[in-house]
């Protein structure tokens, strides 16, 4: 914990405060008691609709400028030489196929990258290691957030008031095959249930409303558990490794870092074209969390309907109820 508020110097979040048992089961009336000495506090921000999350970013993309092709998938590379100078890609929704040239090309595929990367590295070494991660979710199960640690293993997993349900997860295994097609297994749920079963008995783990499971895109290491992999990241520079000129691939990298990747990114390609622009990705609000005019961030929502909005607009929130008013 002490740690963790050394490398969090200037977050906006309240400090850790260690709490004993009765502090503890006074927060949290539903974990087991028995063997409980005490539990940390600390304060950490969630992201419920990471799908939104995705939008926010194309829409602000759109905004400067991108031209975004939501429905395409991308298929091979279009080559001058030892040049990669764009793309050919797909519209999964005509099945027509789109040249793209470009002066520089970046990969960012995620878990998908060594299988996009084929045609530049036929044979060669991949550069991931992929694992799997699923989430229950169940009735509401808890009044906090918790970290805890699977009696099975020793791995750390998570219990998560979620809307007006609860999240658990996650799991890391090894995983093989096409990310697009990961699910969750009997195994995997199983593990979970037992797990957060141990720590709350009378919670209804039982009763799954559903499951998800993602692959994780990892710098690729060997010799150690699917836990222990380092969640850092890398940049490819297929030029310097490969002798491959105008390609630049993202190698691992977390969610929670994506701004940070992106900007580093786009700072690297654009000393590749001799562009000495500033980033200021650090400081630049996505669309919903942009003030409207004459209202501070923090402004409130004037009425229900906008409430009902807000946590997933924000302050486009007003935008998205006039689209809906005359559309109906």
């Amino acid at each position: 914990m002490q740690l963790y508020d050394a490398l969090s110097l200037d977050k906006s979040l309240p400090k850790r405060k260690y709490l004993d048992r009765d502090a503890t089961l006074a927060a949290e009336p539903n974990l087991a008691p028995e063997g409980l000495a005490g539990a940390w506090r600390f304060y950490d921000a969630q992201v419920p609709f990471v799908e939104r999350l995705v939008i926010e970013n194309v829409i602000d993309a759109a905004e400067h400028g991108a031209v975004v092709l939501n429905h395409a998938e991308a298929m091979t590379y279009l080559r001058d030489g030892d040049a990669v100078t764009g793309a050919v890609v797909r519209d999964r929704l005509s099945g027509q196929g789109i040249e793209i040239r470009a002066r520089f090309t970046v990969n960012a595929t995620g878990p998908w990258l060594d299988r996009t990367l084929q045609p530049l590295r036929d044979g060669a070494t991949p550069l991931l290691r992929l694992t799997k991660g699923i989430h229950l979710v169940t009735p509401h199960a808890t009044q906090q957030a918790h970290v805890l640690f699977a009696q099975q293993d020793g791995r750390l997993f998570f219990v998560l008031p979620w809307l007006d349900g609860t999240i658990v997860g996650t799991t890391d295994t090894d995983y093989v095959g096409d990310p697009g097609d990961a699910a969750a297994t009997e195994d995997d749920v199983r593990y979970l249930r037992e797990a957060a079963h141990r720590a709350f008995p009378n919670a209804p783990f039982d009763e799954i409303h559903f499951t998800w499971a993602g692959v994780r895109a990892l710098v690729r290491e060997e010799g150690v558990r699917e836990s222990e992999v380092s969640r850092k990241h890398a940049l490819y520079d297929h030029q310097k490794r490969d002798g491959t000129r105008g390609v630049l691939s993202v190698v691992g990298g977390k969610i929670t870092a994506y701004r940070d990747i992106a900007e580093e990114t786009t700072d690297a390609v654009s000393r590749r074209l001799g562009r000495s622009a500033a980033s200021t990705t650090a400081t630049t609000l996505l669309p919903g969390a942009r003030p409207r005019p004459g209202e501070g961030s923090g402004a409130a929502a004037p009425d229900e309907a906008l409430a009902e909005l807000w946590p997933v607009y924000g302050t486009r929130a007003a935008d998205v109820l006039a689209l809906g008013r005359r559309s109906g």
